[in-house]
């Protein structure tokens, strides 16, 4: 008892800080994305409490055994206190979404030394009015801890009740089959010229797909993945006219998933659920202990690029893309563990397989290996998986009952190919398809004019489900001279947190649309208002899209 009497003041010190840094801190990270969070903060309270007991116990020893001889260590660390909140709430950068983009930190270190005077100032005031300040610590560390608290509690409360159940996945059955199987495997951002450049330098991938048609001039209909999952699922293309949220509630029932669920299939989604949680047969409400530590621990590494000053921002950055729960993780577990297939049931199965894929950043080569070594070998190295579970499906004697498709979610703009302008290539995803018993000598290649669109009744007609989606078979017959439809939008993270998406830019699209002149511009929706053909064709914005050289130069 003496021993905390006499130590009182440093104890409530390391009390705060460790309070602050590993709970209110994620805290706020947390509650400023509140509507983004795949997760509740309740589903990783343990674990944080668990963080701030050990940092107490770390930073109050530190404390005790440091202050006898620098007696002024409780006062700067509130001073320290002091700049974190400063440098997390009043100096902001826009360093993007963390989703694996390069961040330049080159242009932005051009800041450092406007951070540095500003921590210095805040040191020197603490150690000029030390006096003063020692005899109030205490009140000055309660009134931080409010400023740090409040406004989360605030949003906290809030919020509450408005957010989205939030579903967790049980992995439990990921490698488990049936002896009849639809599978949907996506890829993220995956293109189909670069499929073509991957088999003429992988070769051994003919022979992995030679049961598939290969439609290379398949025609994804948004740039990025948030509506064009929907597109996947149930054929319907989302126009910005009413809330994105509004128009997923719409459309749940006639998902091809559900409508299978209705018809006695097993539905599973992995890695994610990114849309229609509910109908997944997979899911849970409760978030497994080793997953809470992981949830955890990237909330701490979020507050650490939040709250520290710029020169060390990269550091958390790392940890953030490399740590427990490192971007591409779902591409290379899926690797380790695909030869755990086994039959497990005469059920018919759905399965919705959406990997990383060749998303950003590009660390992965084609052999999975960690390697800088860009878009092209990524996205052959996410193959590998598929081709391992291609292999594994044959051995368990159910390849040949399996209806397989295939597919990026959307293209992507990196100069690979052909493709001679960047509005054909964010619109190009790759897609393959194989049907029930199909087999050929070689992989087909359709030029036929098909979209992503056409999945669900493609679906449908195979599985003789009585259900009246829109599009075409791919393996029907196709008209040729079909006017398909591409939504272009320019995304940013903040977009996440939005009603409506972005300002849509309609196309037609007749013909190739690897030429020009198939693209026909129509008009731009925008928050539930449409407007027809107007000056962004005019724009140096159109102007890139379609490959040509700005109109002027800002």
């Amino acid at each position: 008892m003496a021993f905390l009497i006499r130590n009182r003041n440093r104890l409530f010190v390391s009390l705060i800080v460790s309070i602050s840094i590993f709970f209110l801190f994620p805290l706020s990270v947390y509650t400023q994305n509140i509507e983004t969070n795949s997760f509740y903060f309740k589903d990783v309270l343990i674990p944080l409490i668990i963080f701030t007991v050990i940092g107490f116990l770390v930073t109050s020893g530190f404390v005790i055994l440091t202050s006898k001889r620098l007696k002024f260590i409780p006062l700067l660390l509130t001073a320290l206190m002091v700049c974190l909140w400063i440098q997390g709430n009043l100096i902001q950068y826009n360093l993007g979404s963390l989703d694996g983009h390069t961040i330049n930190w080159a242009e932005s270190f051009k800041r450092v030394w406007i951070e540095i005077l500003i921590w210095a100032a805040i040191f020197a005031v603490f150690v000029w009015f030390r006096k003063k300040i020692l005899r109030h610590l205490n009140s000055i560390l309660i009134f931080l801890f409010f400023l740090f608290t409040l406004p989360s509690l605030y949003v906290l409360i809030k919020s509450h009740g408005s957010i989205q159940d939030r579903v967790y996945l049980d992995y439990s059955r990921e490698f488990q089959f049936s002896e009849s199987n639809v599978l949907l495997i996506v890829l993220d951002d995956f293109s189909s010229n670069a499929f073509t450049a991957i088999l003429e330098t992988h070769p051994e991938y003919q022979e992995t797909f030679r049961d598939f048609i290969f439609f290379e001039d398949a025609l994804g209909g948004y740039p990025t993945t948030r509506p064009s999952i929907p597109l996947i699922l149930t054929g319907e293309y989302y126009q910005n006219l009413v809330p994105i949220e509004k128009f997923l509630s719409s459309v749940e029932k006639s998902t091809i998933s559900y409508q299978l669920k209705e018809q006695g299939f097993t539905i599973e989604n992995y890695p994610y659920v990114p849309f229609f949680s509910s109908i997944y047969d997979n899911q849970t409400h409760t978030l497994p202990l080793k997953e809470q530590f992981v949830y955890a621990a990237q909330q701490l590494m979020i507050s650490g690029i939040r709250y520290s000053p710029l020169a060390i921002k990269p550091f958390f950055v790392a940890r953030y893309y490399f740590g427990v729960n490192y971007v591409h993780k779902d591409l290379v577990t899926f690797y380790e563990n695909v030869d755990e297939v086994e039959v497990t049931t005469d059920k018919p199965m759905f399965k919705l397989i959406h990997l990383s894929g060749a998303h950003v950043p590009y660390f992965l080569d084609s052999a999975l290996e960690w390697n800088e070594a860009g878009y092209l070998e990524q996205a052959a190295g996410s193959l590998l998986p598929i081709k391992n579970l291609l292999e594994e499906l044959k051995q368990a004697g159910v390849y040949d009952d399996s209806l397989i498709l295939i597919m990026g979610d959307h293209g992507n703009n990196n100069p690979v190919g052909s493709y001679g302008f960047p509005l054909s290539n964010y619109s190009h995803p790759l897609l393959l398809a194989k049907a029930v018993g199909q087999r050929y000598d070689e992989m087909q290649i359709s030029s036929a004019p098909v979209t992503l669109g056409d999945i669900p009744r493609t679906i449908a007609d195979e599985t003789g489900l009585d259900w009246s989606y829109p599009g075409v078979s791919l393996f029907g017959d196709i008209p040729e001279n079909r006017t398909r439809t591409y939504y272009y939008y320019t995304w940013n993270h903040e977009s996440w947190a939005m009603p409506y998406m972005p300002t849509f830019y309609e196309f037609e699209v007749t013909g190739p649309a690897n030429l020009v002149g198939s693209w026909n511009y129509i008009g731009q929706f925008t928050d539930g208002v449409f407007v027809g053909e107007n000056d962004f064709v005019n724009s140096d914005k159109y102007n890139r899209l379609m490959g040509r050289e700005p109109i002027t130069e800002n």
